[in-house]
Order: structure tokens, then C-alpha cells, then sequence
């Protein structure tokens, strides 16, 4: 496991179940990848362990109790209580231990810290286009499987979240040395994060260490003929590098910031006439604080529920307006389409939403 020493990252003694684990997995490059590789060992270990104690029964009772010519064959045991319980209950008491340790470990895969930045990533056939707090989105390019992908720098040794949509098809978002992997859906945002440790030191051709870590990023879903070239690099380096990079990348938004664009996006649009900023209520809920906040809505066809003011929500709430009215309010938002507001641009105007405060979930 990896444990924080004085300013420094060092490596603990690994449980003993971790052995052989090299034989598995590449470099751990994060705070979930030990996790991962923990888990994963375990229940090979576990499994192992009963796969030779199976087959060693199966080899000695097929020894001992193979047909003898003349010897006749013994009486068939019908029933035997504490055998029955022991291969039941030990098993079900390892299956718990996996997937309490297995759900723990989700959660804490799929629950970003609070302070993470965060990184909106637009997957299309076949590239990444991440965009940054700043409106930066990196233009760097490497050379892999003859093709020019980005160079994404994050900073090592601080959580980033990830903001995942989908332009045209499925694709999936995959860091092998993160241990990361989840699918980008079109017509929705899914999100999962990673705090980046860099891993194991890499050296330049000269055999001089690199002042960063490069990552695989992969599309681990069939997404068409070029599915197998839709990568990209995640640089990890330190944290003034990462600022220095993040300061020298083309802004899509002519110099602003993504908070910016989205209050000129909404002024634009005709959101304020409607949502006001400073806790008023008007035709429609005020955005100030709205952000994680719990609404009891109305939904379409009768019923009701709670939800969560997240990106999904207001992605919902700009182009399907009638689909969970919030209590209190009528339905008179006209809705909006993908030719008017863009995945880009919905992006902006939710990061301006997240700047007027709330609870993050």
C-alpha cells in the first residue's frame, strides 16, 4: 500500500496476499490502483487456495476410492451435517469479506473529494477533448499506433475528478495504471476521479529521469473501426509544472474561464428571466446554493420523488424541462435542443451553476 511519509511518497510493507502481483498488473500510478490490486489478489489467493484443495480431494478420493475388481463397492454416504454446513458457511463468510471490501472500494472509486478539480472530458469517434476550470484544453501531441493523441497533464498528488460525456456513441474511459474504467454515455454525465501518484520514475533515452509520468488512456468500448486509436496520455508531473502547463493551453473560450462562459451563456439564453442568482424564487427555482441540493420534484405521468441537483439533472431540466418539476412551480420552461445549447456549452453553464454554491453529493 502506499503510505505518505515527510513530503514524500514511500512504499509500506505489502500484505501477503499481494505476492505475485506484478505478474497481474502494470504500474500502480494512484491512490485506487493498491486498492484494486489488493482486492484482486485476495480473491485469487482465495480462490487458488480452494481450486487446490478441490482438485487434491478429487485426486485421492479417485485413488482411494476407485473400483477394485472383487472388492465390493462401499455404501454411498447419504447425509452428513457438519460437512454440509462447513462448505456452505465457510464460503458465504469469504463471499461477505469480498464484497464489503469490494464496496467500500467502489465507493471510494466512485465518491470525488469535495476540494478535487475537475477535468470535463467530450469523448467523440475517435478522440478525448478534455477542458479545463480555466477554458484551457491541451493541444500537445504524442505518437501512439500512428496517431497524433493528446498529452493531458494533472497534477500528482492531488484528487481530479472527471466530468465524462459522450458526443455520438458509447466509449469508456480507461487508465490501466489508475486502475480506472467507466463507461461515457451519450446523452449523459458520468464521472469518476483519481488521485495521481505518477508510479514508478521514467527515463528519457539518455537514461535521465523524466520530470513526469506518462499513462495510457484508452477507450475500453467498442466505439467503431478506429475504437482500437482512441487514446490519449496522462502526464502526471509536479504541481508547478502542472500550473505552467495548464497557463500555456489554447482557451476555446477566447480567454475565459468555464464560470465565465457560463454566465454569459445563460445571460444569452434567457436563463435569468426565469432563475435568478441571489436566492429569489421566480418562475423557477433560484440557482444560488442549488448545487447537490435535495428537490422533492413531480414527475411526468404522476408520482413523485427526490432527486439531487447534479449534472444530470440540469442537463434533464435544459432539454427535457417537463420530465421532474421541482414542487412549487409550474411547468413553463420551453426546452431547449442539442443544436442550441451544445455539450460544450451545457458543460460551462453547469460549472457557473457549481460556482454559486451548494453541497457537492
Amino acid at each position: 500500500m502506499i503510505a505518505r511519509g515527510a513530503g514524500t511518497m514511500t512504499l509500506a510493507a505489502e500484505p501477503i496476499w499481494n505476492t505475485g502481483k506484478g505478474l497481474w498488473f502494470g504500474d500502480e500510478a494512484s491512490t485506487i490502483a493498491p486498492r484494486v490490486d489488493s482486492l484482486f489478489m485476495f480473491i485469487f489467493w482465495v480462490s487458488t487456495a480452494f481450486f487446490v484443495l478441490i482438485m487434491g480431494l478429487l485426486i485421492v478420493f479417485v485413488i482411494r476410492h476407485r473400483r477394485i475388481p472383487g472388492v465390493p463397492p462401499q455404501r454411498s454416504v447419504s447425509h452428513n451435517t457438519p460437512l454440509e454446513l462447513s462448505w456452505t458457511f465457510l464460503p458465504m463468510f469469504l463471499l461477505a469479506i469480498m464484497f464489503v471490501w469490494g464496496f467500500r472500494d467502489y465507493m471510494y472509486m466512485h465518491v470525488a473529494p469535495a476540494q478535487a478539480e475537475e477535468i470535463d472530458f467530450t469523448a467523440r469517434q475517435w478522440i478525448w477533448q478534455p477542458v479545463y476550470d480555466n477554458g484551457g484544453s491541451p493541444t500537445d501531441t504524442a505518437r501512439v499506433a500512428d496517431k497524433d493523441v493528446p498529452i493531458i497533464p494533472v497534477p500528482r498528488g492531488r484528487p481530479i475528478k472527471v466530468i465524462l460525456h459522450s458526443e455520438d456513441v458509447l466509449h469508456a474511459f480507461w487508465v490501466p495504471d489508475f486502475r480506472i474504467k467507466i463507461d461515457v454515455i451519450p446523452d449523459r454525465y458520468t464521472t469518476t476521479w483519481f488521485e495521481a501518484t505518477g508510479g514508478q520514475p521514467q527515463y528519457d533515452d539518455n537514461g535521465q529521469p523524466l520530470p513526469y509520468t506518462d499513462h495510457y488512456l484508452f477507450c475500453a468500448e467498442y466505439c467503431g473501426n478506429e475504437h482500437s486509436q482512441m487514446a490519449a496520455i496522462i502526464r502526471v508531473m509536479d504541481e508547478a509544472d502542472y500550473q505552467e502547463a495548464k497557463a500555456a493551453m489554447t482557451n476555446i473560450w477566447d480567454g475565459r474561464s468555464l464560470e465565465e462562459v457560463g454566465q454569459i451563456l445563460a445571460q444569452r439564453n434567457g436563463c435569468f428571466s426565469c432563475h435568478s442568482t441571489n436566492g429569489t424564487a421566480g418562475t423557477g427555482p433560484s440557482w444560488l446554493g442549488i448545487w447537490g441540493k435535495t428537490e422533492h420534484v413531480s414527475a411526468r405521468g404522476g408520482g413523485s420523488e427526490d432527486v439531487t441537483v447534479d449534472e444530470n439533472y440540469i442537463r434533464e431540466s435544459v432539454f427535457d424541462p417537463g420530465a421532474r418539476i421541482v414542487d412549487g412551480f409550474a411547468n413553463q420552461m420551453t426546452p431547449f435542443t442539442d443544436s442550441q445549447i451544445s455539450d460544450q456549452e451545457l458543460s460551462a453553464i453547469i460549472a457557473y451553476i457549481k460556482s454559486l454554491g451548494g453541497g457537492e453529493n
